[in-house]
């Protein structure tokens, strides 16, 4: 995990780096029981609800992904996997910091698997950006100050994919 947060705060990680998502998604499960108790109880893997469901875009997880990273989006490396209530994991987790995004803040994009194409989940919070190293900001993200993901709907929708099909 050390090797893919070294690589992804080196590199811009696009759509062809689908191997993060399995190291992420096979060795966040694993640190949470470390993580957990030293984040205050965030934590590398947890559930999210229906309140960060952006909707669903009519394209497959790799199409979603291209268009992301066309928009200037990477692959968000640390970000916590999720799960849905139904069982689902995500399969991208994807950031953006870009034009429309306070310095200092970023929008959190998480993808899953759904029946007729995409379902896209966001966030607005502090930035986990380790360049540059910000330590006051990255305790805010952990924290979950500012946690906003009506921000991170608006910012997706209006901002990062405004051309974007959404079929729901």
């Amino acid at each position: 995990m050390a090797v893919v947060v070294w690589i992804g705060t080196t590199r811009r990680l696009g759509p062809d780096a689908d191997w993060v998502e399995v190291v992420r998604s096979t060795c966040l499960p694993i640190l949470d029981v470390i993580l957990d108790p030293v984040l205050g109880g965030v934590g590398a893997a947890y559930e999210i609800d229906s309140t960060e469901r952006v909707g669903v875009l009519d394209a497959d997880i790799e199409a979603v992904e291209r268009m992301l990273w066309q928009a200037g989006c990477r692959r968000n490396v640390l970000s916590a996997t999720k799960t849905l209530p139904d069982g689902r994991r995500q399969q991208g987790a994807w950031v953006y910091r870009g034009p429309g995004v306070a310095d200092g803040w970023q929008v959190d994009i998480m993808l899953f698997e759904a029946p007729s194409g995409t379902a896209v989940f966001a966030h607005h919070e502090p930035s986990s950006a380790l360049r540059p190293f910000r330590p006051g900001v990255l305790k805010k993200h952990y924290r979950g100050v500012g946690y906003d993901p009506a921000e991170g709907e608006r910012l997706l929708v209006e901002t990062i994919l405004p051309d974007a099909r959404w079929v729901t």
